[in-house]
């Protein structure tokens, strides 16, 4: 059973809502006006004939609101009308006593507050009854009147008459029992309180009118209200069923009877096609288990007779008087239709007939679990409305069914443009056929004499149409579809999706077919041509040239398709013309159509080709076609199919055909690109083993060389500029650079064909030798060293170190270049400019890779210690300062870090690596005494790097926690200063903070007077090189130059390096007073120094004590 949605009734409208409430208040208000003016004022023109015309005027209006004819006007006008009314009645002060002017005065003041609150107020917010309170609270309020002002019961009388109409028409009926009781009283309470009989008269009289008004009115009112409600529920109730299917339409007349009457259950019975009233939907229950036949008798629904029936069912009377028929009770019905009944919850009936066009096709029963003499008028109007509403509807539903099953038997099957349709016998002979058939196979003539559909089948599957004939034929079958071949009068071939069907005639035996064609010979194309994209994509998926490609999809256009010839011609990029590129025929052909040759161009623009190139578009001439091949707007190629006979393409197989040509043409360009990009990558792998700079190879194409096997003894160079810094620091690096380029011409001029040279790094090239020894390898080793000495470099010598190491062909390669840069480490150690072989297996000391191991391991860890040499005064013996020594962590003090430097250089390590040696300087030094400073080493670049400026520096002071004048910040000049003006500020900001500055080895290096002036250190320390140089005349007068500066700069003298008695002697004569070297105390750890510094070193007899004060703030400019 169909399940229904329920009715949904609407809620009274509340009577002071917003919409309309004027035009609903406006007759009250003229009424109640024209009442006061005529009872208190005694008088229709009081005032004047002014007064009388306002007041007409006003009341006029009010009339035509209350008609509706000013709807048209704003909400304000219409108060506007109804306070005029009110101040025209009551507000005029002409009574003549002081007593009737007030009176009239708080009358007129009530009158249009609560005119104003009815119009203005928020009373739609409330609920129903509540918005009767203030009807209510005017009757008690005449009440009260009558009661303390003695007002006549013919002046309160049109009032209260208002206030219980106003209650008849909007509230319900206990708001109006409420407002006629206070009616009642208004009359009735004052005259029982005086004992005025003659007013109790007149008061039962005005009481009981009021009484008829009420309830005559209410009673009207409330069966207008239940009518309406009643047509507004049948009318959604239409409009569901008019959205619905049969079935949905006839559940919802159900439930909307059942709840619009009340009863218990709802029933429709319908002629079913043995003529048997059936249960065909229901409410309230399920369907109850029994049919009706014409003649009155009940049976279950699966035929089982119920038995006989005293009185008849009131379902058959009404179906067959056509009038509805009311059964009180279920009296005189068989024992099980009783009992039937009471598990319904059915006692009394009332069944009424579905009529349409005057006869009965079924009835509409409703059942009430009460015994019922008569049902109320509402109910049985209501089953009628229904009743006569369901008629229409199932009629136009019928109707509708009937218009779409014969729009889908007739005008689908014979108007349709896109589907053949022809009526065949049982042998398949044509009885009928549209005209689309007809068109399909090619048939001009209307007649269809001598047509058959198994002669027009294709003879592959003209045996499988017979056999689906025959057993249509037989009634084995019904109908049956499938995809069949047919042959069209001019030959062609029509794939067609035909569905046939068998007719049976009125005695149940087939009479005819319908056979319904769709063409489908598109899609077949379609279907055609993307099995041979696909066969082209298989076809040139292991294609590995452009040739190649071509000739493979060329080959498979023709194999896998009808063609006879099969040509593709390519857009030539130079001729910009077309170009024969691939020719495919089929064998058995004795005489190709065309004699081009493979090669040949294309010169005749009408060609289908030429058209097919120019148009861009697939062209059809006759047995020919040509199919373009276009990628990103532009045609590549076009290919040509020619067949024995012309071929008709449909929009399908064109765009299947130009898809094809696409994705050809985007599978050629992507082959070129391919092409183009393997050469590009070979190209760029060559550019990525070539060193920009040299144009030789480079390191990866070094490493890849020594990772492949050997076949016979080989050697390897490393080789390093010795001097390519300096050249970048005194010339620029477009010099270091053409010292490179220079030095890689004279070691290519040294090696032969077969061997490897390569540029490895900065200023490093490596050497694969192949069949040479270890002599062999060290003799070339020597000629490319000796022939740097041959050439005239313009920014001076170029000198070059060299390692060499040579094995047999089981020799790891790796290993044997790990010996040749420790070989050429060792040459450089020993003073650069020179080769040094080694043999496998032959250790030599520390390689560069170890070292550079080493600053990785000595910064991960912070393994840096620091060790300090005495700074002592050769007049006194008194130690002045101590040098700050970094040491790698466990090394002995007399170590050095000079290597890793070099290291860390290389690694662009450098700044990191001085960091934790100034950091483990101040941070060793806590043991020393107190007010003495700590010499701590700095390169100029580091001094002048941003990234540790004098702020960083003073952090690491406050932190190890000592000041700037403790430290004095030793510049070496290995490094030339390249920005002296950036060389002054950064000292200048250093001397700021009280840092003071030495400038060490004065006379080495790169130091030059203008570095010495632009610095203006406190101390200059003399290279060790000059005081061991005793006997050497010209480097004395230099060391007298330097102190000299030193006397008149207020700066003090250091000699280093003073390792005996004669060197202290020396730098006394020279004027020197302050010495460091290992005569005056060796590098120390800061605890054992301050273990000895109890006692001054003790001197020579032969020192001479003078003054020689020690700067002890920094110098100013």
């Amino acid at each position: 059973m169909a399940v229904a949605m329920p009715l949904q009734r609407a809620r009274p409208p509340a009577p002071f809502r917003r919409d309309g409430v004027a035009k609903r208040l406006a007759p009250f208000v003229v009424a109640a006006c024209l009442a006061i003016v005529i009872l208190l004022d005694g008088s229709v023109v009081p005032g004047g004939m002014t007064r009388a015309a306002l007041m007409s005027a006003s009341f006029a209006l009010g009339g035509l609101l209350a008609l509706g004819l000013l709807d048209w006007a704003p909400f304000r006008v219409h108060v506007t009308i109804l306070m005029a009314c009110v101040v025209t009645a009551v507000w005029p002060l002409d009574a003549p006593t002081t007593t009737q002017q007030v009176t009239d005065l708080v009358c007129g003041v009530l009158f249009s507050v609560a005119l104003l609150l009815a119009l203005v107020g928020p009373w739609e917010r409330l609920p129903l009854w509540a918005q009767s309170l203030p009807l209510v609270l005017a009757s008690g309020a005449l009440l009260l009147l009558r009661m303390l002002a003695g007002a006549p019961a013919g002046v309160a009388f049109p009032l209260s008459a208002l206030f219980v109409l106003w209650l008849a028409l909007h509230h319900t009926r206990v708001e109006v029992t409420v407002g006629v009781a206070l009616s009642a009283l208004t009359f009735l309470l004052p005259p029982l309180s005086q004992a005025m009989t003659s007013e109790l008269a007149l008061g039962l009289l005005y009481a009981a009118t009021n009484f008829v008004i009420g309830f005559s009115v209410e009673m009207i009112v409330r069966r207008q209200r239940e009518q309406a409600e009643d047509i507004e529920a049948v009318e959604q109730l239409l409009r569901q069923i008019a959205m619905g299917d049969p079935d949905h339409a006839r559940a919802t007349i159900c439930t909307g009877a059942q709840e619009l009457c009340g009863a218990s259950l709802a029933v429709i019975f319908e002629v079913d096609h043995k003529g048997m009233l059936v249960p065909s939907a229901g409410a309230g229950a399920s369907l109850p288990d029994v049919k009706f036949s014409r003649n009155g008798e009940a049976f279950r629904l699966d035929g089982t007779p119920l038995g006989e029936s005293l009185r008849g069912y009131s379902t058959v009377q009404a179906f067959a008087s056509r009038q509805p028929v009311l059964q009180p009770d279920m009296g005189g019905k068989p024992a099980e239709v009783q009992r039937m009944a009471r598990d319904l919850g059915s006692v009394a009936t009332l069944a009424h007939p579905i009529l349409r066009h005057g006869q009965a096709v079924g009835v509409l029963t409703m059942s009430w679990k009460q015994r019922r003499r008569r049902v109320p008028e509402r109910a049985t109007a209501t089953v009628a409305l229904f009743a006569t509403g369901a008629a229409a509807v199932l009629e136009q539903a019928d109707a509708q069914l009937a218009y779409r099953k014969s729009q889908r038997e007739y005008r689908a099957l014979f108007d349709d443009p896109q589907v053949a349709v022809a009526l065949t016998d049982s042998d398949g002979r044509v009885l009928q056929a549209n005209r689309t058939f007809l068109n399909s196979f090619g048939i001009e003539a209307e007649s269809v004499d001598d047509l058959s559909l198994p002669d027009l089948t294709h003879s592959d599957d003209r045996a499988t149409a017979v056999a689906h004939l025959e057993a249509l034929r037989t009634g084995a079958i019904d109908q049956t579809r499938a995809e069949r071949r047919f042959v069209r009068r001019d030959g062609s071939m029509l794939w067609a999706d035909i569905a046939t069907t068998t007719v049976d005639d009125p005695s149940g035996q087939p009479s005819y077919c319908q056979n319904v064609l769709v063409d489908i010979t598109e899609r077949k194309q379609a279907e055609e041509l993307q099995w041979l994209r696909l066969a082209v994509i298989q076809a040139t998926a292991d294609a590995t040239t452009e040739r190649e490609t071509v000739r493979r999809v060329v080959a498979t256009l023709g194999q896998t398709q009808a063609w006879d010839e099969v040509e593709l011609w390519l857009v030539h990029g130079a001729s910009e013309g077309l170009l024969l590129t691939e020719t495919w025929r089929r064998r058995q052909r004795r005489k190709p159509k065309t004699d081009r040759r493979q090669g040949a161009t294309l010169n005749a623009p009408e060609s289908v080709a030429a058209r097919s190139w120019f148009q861009r578009r697939v062209v059809l001439a006759g047995a020919e076609i040509a199919v373009p091949a276009i990628t990103d707007g532009e045609v590549v190629g076009v290919f040509v199919f020619r067949s024995t006979h012309a071929r008709d393409l449909g929009l399908a197989a064109r765009e299947a055909l130009l898809d094809l040509g696409a994705r050809f043409g985007e599978f050629l360009i992507r082959r070129r690109a391919e092409a183009a990009s393997r050469a590009a990558a070979k190209r760029l792998e060559e550019l990525s083993m070539t060193d920009p700079l040299t144009g030789l190879r480079n390191r990866r194409a070094f490493d890849r060389e020594l990772s492949a096997p050997r076949r016979s003894p080989f050697a390897i160079l490393a080789i390093d500029l010795d001097n390519l810094k300096s050249i970048n620091d005194e010339h620029g690096h477009e010099a270091g650079d053409a010292a490179l380029r220079a030095v890689a011409d004279l070691l290519s001029a040294a090696t032969r064909d077969g061997d490897m040279l390569a540029r490895i790094g900065g200023d490093e090239f490596g050497v694969l030798l192949e069949g040479l020894t270890l002599e062999e390898g060290g003799a070339v080793a020597e000629r490319m060293r000796a022939s740097t000495h041959g050439v005239n470099f313009a920014y001076g010598a170029v000198r070059i170190s060299v390692g060499c190491a040579a094995g047999d062909a089981a020799t790891p390669a790796i290993s044997l270049w790990r010996s040749a840069d420790a070989a050429l480490y060792s040459a450089k150690r020993a003073g650069r400019d020179r080769v040094q072989s080694v043999a496998l297996g032959h250790r030599l000391g520390p390689t560069r890779a170890a070292a550079d191991e080493l600053v990785s391991r000595v910064l991960a860890t912070r393994a840096i210690d620091a060790v300090y040499q005495p700074i002592v005064d050769l007049t006194t013996g008194a130690t002045i300062g101590f040098e700050a020594l970094a040491r790698p962590a466990g090394a002995a003090p007399s170590a050095t870090v000079e290597n890793l430097f070099a290291a860390a250089r290389r690694l662009g390590l450098d700044r990191d690596l001085d960091w934790l040696c100034r950091r483990a300087a101040v941070q060793c030094a806590h043991p020393l005494p107190e007010g003495v400073p700590v010499f701590i080493n700095i390169g100029i670049p580091l001094l002048l790097d941003p990234v540790h400026d004098v702020d960083q520096m003073l952090l690491l002071l406050h932190w190890a926690r000592r000041s700037p004048g403790d430290v004095v910040l030793e510049i070496t000049e290995r490094d030339a200063v390249h920005d002296i003006k950036r060389f002054e500020q950064v000292l200048k900001a250093y001397r700021a903070e009280g840092f003071r500055f030495a400038l060490d080895d004065v006379g080495d290096g790169h130091s030059t007077f203008e570095v010495l002036a632009a610095s203006m250190p406190e101390f200059i320390k003399i290279a060790g090189g000059f005081a061991r140089l005793d006997s050497h005349r010209g480097r004395h007068s230099a060391i007298r130059a330097a102190v000299t500066f030193a006397t008149d700069t207020g700066a003090a003298v250091i000699a280093e390096g003073l390792e005996t008695e004669r060197h202290l002697t020396l730098a006394a004569t020279l004027g020197v007073h302050l010495g460091q070297g290992y005569f005056l105390g060796r590098p120390a750890h800061a605890e054992d120094l301050a273990q000895r510094q109890s006692s001054s070193v003790t001197l020579p007899a032969v020192m001479v004590t003078r003054d020689r004060a020690v700067p002890s703030t920094p110098h100013t400019r």
